[in-house]
Parts: structure tokens; C-alpha cells; sequence
């Protein structure tokens, strides 16, 4: 049964990161065409377009928060190990899981604020006219992904523990 959950929750890991990357890397393509775009249009034709800087922009600002999940999913995140190394092992076990709840509630915090922020901004961007909700809505899909991969980290700890370490990668 154990094994079962395992493999599940792998799939659902695999499935989220994917697609994930899948977005962040046609993201990645739209904005190197633009910006080659741009250049071209700035110095070939001396005309350069008003609307590609806020879409280069809008587009980073999606990329850099939709891997932040990941980052957080593959734990990539900043994070001080010298001191922990000298902690005992049940300790940093602790240690981890104490970390892994207050990166879950920065994610809590980080979707449910940057929400509410794009909701009551009615805004728009001056030279796409796009609504400024755009640039906000990357950061409460990414908190929503860090709690999705802190609940994620947590079932395999969790797993780990049950099956003594044989879940581990």
C-alpha cells in the first residue's frame, strides 16, 4: 500500500514539474524572440516597438516565480548547512521538517496576498494595456506550488520513515 502512495505521489510530482518546465521553457523562447525582435526592430529599422519591453518583463516575471516552485520542489532553495551538519541526525530531521512548514507558510502568505493584490488592482500597463493582475498572479500560482511541494516533500519524509529509509532517492 505504501509503495502504491509512493509511486502516486511521484507521478503527481513528475506531472506538476513538467509541466511546469513545459510553461517556463515556451515562456523562455517568447521572450528571446522578442527581445531579438526588438533589437532588430531598434536597430535595423529604427522603429523599436512600444509593447516589447512590458511583455519581455511580464514574461521573466512568470518564469522566475514558476521555478521558484520548482526550486522549492527539487530543493534548490537558499538555505545555511553549516550549522546543521553539526546537529545530531534526529535533529536535522526536525530541523527540516520545521523549515519545510515555515517555506509552506511563506507560500500560504505569498498566494493568498499577491491575490488579493491583483483583485483589487484595477490597472493597466501602459504600453501593452494588459492589466497589472498579470504580473501578480505568478506569484500566488507560485505560492500555491511551494505548498504543493512542501506537502509533497513532507508525504515522502513521511513515507521514508515508514518504509525505513527505502523510499529515499
Amino acid at each position: 500500500m505504501v509503495e502504491k502512495i509512493t509511486r502516486v505521489v511521484n507521478k503527481i510530482n513528475e506531472i506538476v514539474e513538467n509541466t511546469t518546465l513545459g510553461f517556463a521553457t515556451i515562456g523562455l523562447f517568447f521572450m528571446v524572440g522578442i527581445t531579438f525582435y526588438q533589437v532588430v526592430a531598434r536597430y535595423v529599422f529604427n522603429r523599436p516597438p512600444t509593447w516589447s519591453e512590458e511583455t519581455t518583463l511580464l514574461i521573466m516575471i512568470w518564469i522566475s516565480l514558476l521555478m521558484a516552485g520548482v526550486g522549492v520542489k527539487k530543493g534548490i532553495h537558499m538555505k545555511v548547512e553549516l550549522f546543521l551538519n553539526a546537529l545530531p541526525f534526529w535533529i536535522k530531521k526536525v530541523a527540516g521538517i520545521i523549515v519545510l512548514l515555515i517555506i509552506g507558510y511563506y507560500g500560504y502568505a505569498m498566494a493568498k496576498y499577491s491575490y488579493t493584490l491583483a483583485i483589487r488592482l484595477p490597472n493597466r500597463l501602459p504600453a501593452t494595456g494588459i492589466s497589472v493582475a498579470w504580473m501578480y498572479m505568478p506569484a500566488s500560482i507560485c505560492g500555491i506550488l511551494i505548498i504543493f511541494s512542501v506537502v509533497m516533500k513532507l508525504v515522502e519524509q513521511f513515507i521514508t520513515k515508514k518504509l525505513g529509509g527505502a523510499a529515499e532517492r
